[in-house]
């Protein structure tokens, strides 16, 4: 996808979240897959431009996230659920104080893998 620029419609199939939380960072990895609706350039049934498209919106996924997340941090708004796992499993952290506050100062990592499990274009 270098150098092509091209719109790309695709629709998401599942998205699977993890959480490691350790202290006060928190590492997110969200696993999606999609399926490609539209794509003019129609190289998709070619392994390497598929590995770039995937690429590609695993990168835009996340700069999406990042701005979500910073979003909700200054909101002090925990939209994402992650005080539900710290109050289950990281009691220390949970019992810090006011969890929008805790939330608001939280180092959060984002990782995003998209997988392309179909396309509407003829491979």
């Amino acid at each position: 996808m270098e150098g092509k620029k091209s719109p790309i419609t695709i629709q998401v199939i599942k998205v699977r979240r993890k959480l490691k939380i350790s202290n006060e960072q928190v590492k997110m990895s969200f696993d999606i897959d999609v399926s490609v609706e539209e794509f003019p350039i129609n190289d998709l049934y070619k392994k390497q431009s598929r590995k770039e498209a995937e690429k590609f919106l695993s990168t835009e996924f996340k700069k999406s996230f990042e701005k979500i997340i910073a979003t909700t941090q200054e909101a002090k708004s925990d939209i994402l659920g992650v005080g539900r796992k710290v109050h289950a499993f990281h009691t220390e952290l949970w019992k810090k104080g006011d969890w929008q506050e805790t939330y608001s100062t939280l180092s959060i990592e984002v990782d995003v893998k998209v997988n392309m499990k179909r396309t509407s274009i003829l491979d």
